[in-house]
């Protein structure tokens, strides 16, 4: 019981409006950061048919987070509370299509729900990993393929780690990546830093504060 009520209290959206009403005034968006590493999924005929995303919330989020859940007899935090957590957040990150945008070409790729999900404690932060597979497989050496991962209102700031190993493709796969960091015009840039942290931003806002992956394929 505890659990489920626990859940269902504490989705994603509430996750956020809680950790809001106890940090530090704030005048500015965003309000929580998640650290991104991505890898692109090929099959074997070299398509792309999906996403593989490990997102890795920030520590004040995630202490707000983990002190809502339950531990083990060895003082560890209770996996099943953990993944119901994450099953929870992605039911509805599901309705903003997981705040993911894969391109082939200019046009956006349909994708399915995510599979292989699952959520950890890294060191003091809570992580969560999940595959999102692309509806219909693309050839990247035919379609040039690029993707963005960005909260649309802004809120969460979702950057790609600052590690070697952020984004990662197949050792012996024929493509390279290019990682084009977000350039906000400084109109957009005062417009973020004027939101009060009970405003909210107009829908698609965030995608001037995405970082772009684009893939080379040959």
């Amino acid at each position: 019981m505890f659990l489920k009520n626990a859940v269902t209290r504490f989705f994603f959206w509430s996750f956020l409006v809680v950790f809001t009403a106890i940090s530090a005034p704030v005048s500015a968006h965003p309000h929580a950061w998640i650290d991104l590493k991505t890898t692109p999924l090929f099959n074997d005929k070299g398509e792309i048919i999906g996403l593989k995303q490990l997102w890795l919330f920030d520590d004040f989020y995630s202490a707000y987070i983990l002190q809502t859940l339950p531990k083990a007899d060895d003082g560890l935090y209770e996996q099943k509370a953990i993944d119901e957590l994450a099953k929870m957040n992605l039911q509805n990150l599901e309705e903003y299509k997981y705040f993911t945008v894969i391109k082939g070409g200019e046009k956006p790729l349909e994708h399915d729900a995510v599979t292989n999900y699952r959520s950890y404690v890294e060191g003091s932060r809570l992580a969560m990993e999940f595959d999102l597979p692309l509806k219909t497989p693309v050839d990247p050496k035919k379609v040039p393929v690029e993707y963005l991962v960005y909260d649309p209102i802004y809120y969460i700031e979702i950057l790609h780690a600052k590690l070697d190993d952020a984004i990662t493709l197949p050792k012996a796969g024929p493509c390279t990546y290019s990682l084009i960091p977000p350039s906000p015009a400084r109109e957009q840039s005062l417009a973020a830093a004027n939101l009060d942290r009970d405003d909210t931003a107009e829908y698609g806002f965030g995608v001037y504060f995405a970082e772009i992956v684009s893939l080379t394929c040959e």
